[in-house]
């Protein structure tokens, strides 16, 4: 059973509607800083116009994961996104680790980067393959809280 499926939303698109309503809402998708309606709306037309960016739903509407600033023969950062936990599993662990194996080997990466304050989110970003790489402390606010953000990387062993 596949869970990952691609994902290319129009502007009709219920789902794109749903995002942007976690990213304003939900704990640890976005920062303080930038969550305000129209910040999500600029976000989240980069994120799904820029043709270089590759995204797929996990389960059914179950949560996202992009690879997204893709730079041909070097690297790229991922967004995970997963905010109902009951697809997470080894399926979706291993579709997540062929998916940026894919992606890297696609492109010729050498490296991959994702950040995130979920500590949920590390462990998943591990069992795909990541490292983390450094931790910025104080370098998330989320509801005037100040979390610890994890800096993980994947590199591209053999280049």
């Amino acid at each position: 059973m596949n869970v990952l499926q691609v994902f290319t939303p129009d502007v009709k698109d219920k789902r794109l509607a749903d995002f942007k309503r976690r990213l304003l809402e939900s704990p640890m998708y976005l920062q303080d800083e930038f969550r305000s309606p129209d910040m999500v709306e600029v976000l989240t037309r980069i994120m799904f116009l820029d043709p270089r960016n590759i995204f797929f739903e996990i389960g059914k509407w179950q949560g996202l994961v992009g690879f997204i600033n893709i730079l041909v023969g070097y690297k790229c950062s991922v967004a995970f996104k997963l905010w109902d936990k009951a697809v997470f599993g080894p399926t979706l662990v291993r579709e997540l680790r062929e998916a940026s194996d894919a992606v890297m080997g696609s492109y010729r990466l050498k490296r991959m980067t994702t950040d995130t304050p979920d500590e949920s989110m590390v462990k998943l970003a591990k069992m795909c393959g990541f490292k983390v790489e450094s931790r910025q402390k104080y370098g998330f606010r989320w509801e005037g809280k100040l979390m610890t953000n994890f800096l993980l990387r994947k590199l591209d062993e053999e280049a």
